[in-house]
């Protein structure tokens, strides 16, 4: 834990589909944490599964996609990620306002990023900071 900001490490055993108990969580209301995953690939898809299970099967998990593909985007919403275009990153009306969420991870492989450094601090804006709500 350095200025605010954690870093999650996790592992792989933790990211693979088990049928290990998982601790009871309360039915999960406006208050639970909102996740932003920037990358929500396989990796990606495998942490909002862990979140929902630390917080319940209707916290909102946003996943940023390169581009609109109506397969994947119905296998995201099918397994409980909004998905949302990197294009639309900072757009408030599209709930995704800089700052806006209090949890981010940032998942996405190098290639095909133009510019991968400035692509991790655009998701970096969009950390609110703190680690509560979003």
């Amino acid at each position: 834990f350095m200025s605010g900001l954690c870093l999650l490490s996790l592992s792989l055993s933790s990211l693979t589909p088990s049928t290990r108990a998982r601790p009871a969580v309360a039915s999960a209301t406006s208050s639970a944490p909102p996740l932003l995953i920037v990358g929500a690939g396989v990796l990606g898809k495998l942490i909002a599964e862990e979140w929902r299970g630390l917080h319940g099967p209707d916290v909102a998990i946003r996943g940023v996609v390169r581009r609109a593909d109506a397969d994947r985007d119905a296998a995201l919403r099918a397994s409980g990620i909004t998905p949302c275009l990197r294009s639309d990153l900072f757009r408030a009306d599209a709930g995704l306002g800089e700052g806006s969420f209090g949890h981010v991870v940032f998942c996405a492989a190098p290639g095909g990023n133009d510019d991968y450094s400035a692509e991790v601090a655009a998701a970096l804006r969009m950390w609110g900071g703190g680690g509560e709500g979003g």
